[in-house]
């Protein structure tokens, strides 16, 4: 769906019910990203001042690729928040820039939604792999305070 910015005005914001569709989307680029299904978008966009502004509700679940085992996992999401929609970086706000006279609301949804996927994501339950034969993994506690001491990079983390 295009949003064009010029018909949007103070007296006429306009309201958002659409489920979207995905599916033929590239995420080849969006790693640990692989999909979004049953995405839906509630709300609406009103010109604030110079710019316009989204209250909206996003719901999907996201396809993401497991950190520990590679893994896909469905992540379902739920954001309802308020946007700036810019259109330039000169504008004052924070929020997207989408430039030009309209803008697609399915790149709106999906950076939202990209925004929300974690930096490793972790399926339930996936444990590290074991140790094998001329490697070692270790977890994200490997430098507790036990081990501080001992690591070749400890003083690296002390205040000097």
């Amino acid at each position: 769906m295009k949003i064009y910015r010029s018909s949007i005005t103070d007296a006429r914001p306009l309201e958002l019910q659409e489920e979207l569709d995905y599916s033929s989307r590239d995420f080849s680029s969006s790693y640990p990203l692989l999909g979004i299904k049953d995405a839906y978008v509630e709300g609406l966009i009103e010109r604030n001042d110079e710019f316009l502004t989204a209250n909206i509700y996003v719901s999907a679940i996201l396809i993401l690729t497991d950190a520990r085992t590679r893994e896909s996992f469905e992540y379902p999401v739920e954001v309802d928040d308020i946007y700036d929609l810019l259109e330039s970086p000169e504008e004052e706000g924070e929020g997207y820039i989408f430039p030009g006279n309209y803008f697609e609301l399915e790149e709106l949804v999906y950076s939202i939604l990209r925004s929300q996927v974690p930096l490793a994501p972790k399926k339930e339950g996936s444990e590290l792999p074991p140790d094998g034969d001329g490697y070692t993994v270790y977890s994200a506690d490997y430098l507790s305070d036990e081990n501080e001491e001992n690591h070749p990079f400890a003083e690296l983390l002390e205040d000097n």
